[in-house]
């Protein structure tokens, strides 16, 4: 969890019932973050984090998270992630002013 600021684990656990009732997630959540090999400068990590937690909320109406081994989760992450920063790096490139980042890097 020490590769996630303040700011970010707040963010997680603040969907307590959802993401942060399934322990093995937010282990998955925190290493995909911390080993992301996809990371760029152009997208803020924590955009990356926000946006691939709301589709993983998301997931969670459909696939029962609890159920899934540690392997498959940190996956589901990481396709997760992956999507999340394509589709902000889409944005970026349609509207240059469109990424808006906390100034708190807590």
């Amino acid at each position: 969890m020490s590769a996630l600021g303040e700011a970010d684990i707040d963010h997680v656990m603040s969907r307590r019932r959802s993401i942060a009732g399934t322990p093995a997630l937010v282990r998955a959540i925190a290493r995909a973050h911390s080993t992301d090999d996809h990371a760029t400068n152009e997208v803020p990590a924590r955009l990356v984090l926000r946006d691939s937690l709301s589709r993983l909320l998301r997931l969670t109406a459909f696939l029962n998270l609890d159920w899934m081994s540690d392997n498959d989760l940190l996956e589901l992450v990481r396709e997760q992630r992956d999507e999340s920063r394509q589709m902000l790096l889409e944005n970026l490139a349609t509207e240059p002013s469109g990424l808006i980042v906390d100034d708190d890097q807590s």
